[in-house]
């Protein structure tokens, strides 16, 4: 990943340390299993534990000769051990029995730092903090939904967070379920996945130590659908990042201006026209969003494996998982800062209601219509002939509501005092929204817990 995207919490996941790390902790679990079965002195294994140890910088030169990173890493730590040991290090073991289980705990920990931000400001807890908090505090802030990008009826902004904050939930839900189940797993079942040196025995009590489970099948390597299902839901996630991106950014265009995200004092828009105030934080993560769709991609593509393995997977391996979660942790802790951060202007999203001239509740009355005897087609094509008179012209949908001869006879068909009070309730925008209580309860959302802090905006 290029030094502008990494956050510091996966630099650590992902280094080098950390894998070679691995790699040697692993090697003397499965050497102090051999031990504790009587395979080998149990004071030889403490005396190579005490002397395991290795170079980065030793490591590659190894590799720049033999091309062979497993085996550079084995050579460079042998290097360092009494010649009688020597033998013992790596004995019984191919290179994968050296490397899932490691890969494994770095994925896990890697979705860890996604799920919690691991001490970085950014992970899911935060960002879903986020989007709760401002969802609270525009329980009540009215504005129009769209749908199609076109004008349909009122909500709230409150509604539309809470309901960004339900989608990561399941990014979260399915994240926590791959750390326990498909991504729980290692092996140590030799070179073609039959136990051929090392036995169940030893695989169970290693997998035990690092607390995964045995694979219940593997051949030179674990199946790579596992890998796959934890690339698909990065790229899940990241596409849910690009979802609520696209939705601010339309909400930020100038003849909309509903929000606009952070916008440093000394920051600058355009090279050309020092007016801009570009969401180009909210257009890089839809672009990223890009990329790491196309990662996962590519581990679809790695889930065919020759037989009982070839290497097409590993190079693949190197640079997407690496890249995907960078990149992935990188979105989480931008968009939670533009949640946290961004101008909301509830005085334009009423006057953007209001754009409409009332048509937007055109719908309530069709089937106001309807419950006073209308014919559905006649209901439909009226309230559509008035809604369209009322976009071209100058008065409001309830102004020729209230002036048309045929809803008129219809006022007059019942309680004429009653229908003209549902009629107007008809124009009520908090009219359709009588259950929108219901729906934040489901977020923890309490009415008398907020109501002293929300601010309410009827009228532009």
């Amino acid at each position: 990943m290029i030094p502008r995207y990494e956050t510091e919490v996966m630099r650590e996941v992902w280094a080098e340390e950390l894998k070679f790390g691995l790699w040697l902790e692993l090697e003397l679990a499965v050497l102090e299993v051999r031990a504790e079965a009587g395979e080998l002195p149990m004071e030889q294994f403490e005396r190579i534990k005490s002397k395991a140890r290795f170079s980065i910088e030793r490591i590659n030169e190894i590799e720049a000769e033999i091309g062979h990173d497993l085996l550079a890493f084995v050579q460079a730590v042998q290097e360092n051990l009494d010649p009688k040991d020597r033998s013992e290090f790596h004995r019984k073991m191919t290179s994968y029995d050296s490397e899932e289980i490691p890969l494994v705990m770095r994925i896990q920990t890697a979705i860890d730092r996604l799920r919690c931000g691991g001490g970085e400001a950014g992970g899911l807890y935060e960002l879903h903090k986020a989007l709760m908090a401002r969802a609270k505090q525009h329980r009540r802030t009215l504005m129009i939904g769209r749908t199609h990008c076109q004008h349909a009826e009122p909500v709230t902004f409150g509604f539309v967070l809470a309901g960004w904050a339900d989608i990561f939930s399941r990014n979260d839900e399915e994240l926590d379920h791959l750390c326990n189940g498909v991504m729980n797993v290692g092996k140590l079942s030799g070179a073609v996945g039959v136990y051929g040196d090392l036995s169940p025995a030893v695989e169970k009590s290693v997998c035990n130590t690092f607390n995964v489970k045995p694979a219940r099948h593997s051949t030179q390597i674990l199946h790579r659908d596992r890998h796959a299902r934890v690339m698909n839901e990065l790229a899940i996630l990241a596409s849910n990042i690009e979802h609520v991106a696209t939705d601010l950014r339309l909400m930020s265009q100038t003849e909309v201006g509903e929000i606009r995200e952070p916008f440093g004092k000394k920051q600058k828009g355009s090279s050309r026209m020092p007016h801009k105030k570009n969401p180009i934080t909210l257009e890089r993560l839809c672009g990223m969003a890009r990329i790491v769709r196309g990662n996962a991609l590519a581990m679809m593509e790695s889930i065919s494996t020759w037989s009982e393995r070839d290497i097409s997977q590993s190079s693949v391996e190197r640079i997407v998982l690496a890249d995907s979660f960078h990149l992935v942790h990188y979105m989480l802790k931008k968009l939670t800062w533009i949640i946290a951060e961004m101008e909301v202007f509830p005085r334009r999203m009423l006057e953007n209601i209001a754009l409409t001239k009332d048509c937007v509740y055109s719908g309530r009355v069709k089937d106001l219509l309807l419950g006073w005897g209308m014919e559905p087609e006649q209901a439909y094509r009226l309230v559509q002939q008035l809604s369209f008179s009322a976009m071209s012209g100058t008065s409001p949908l309830r102004g020729l509501v209230a002036c048309n001869s045929e809803i008129e006879q219809l006022v007059n068909a019942g309680d004429r005092t009653e229908r003209q009070k549902q009629l107007t309730a008809c124009f009520d925008p908090w009219q359709g929204l009588s259950h929108l209580d219901e729906i934040y309860t489901r977020f923890g959302i309490d009415e008398e817990e907020i109501k002293k802090e929300e601010e309410v905006i009827t009228e532009p």
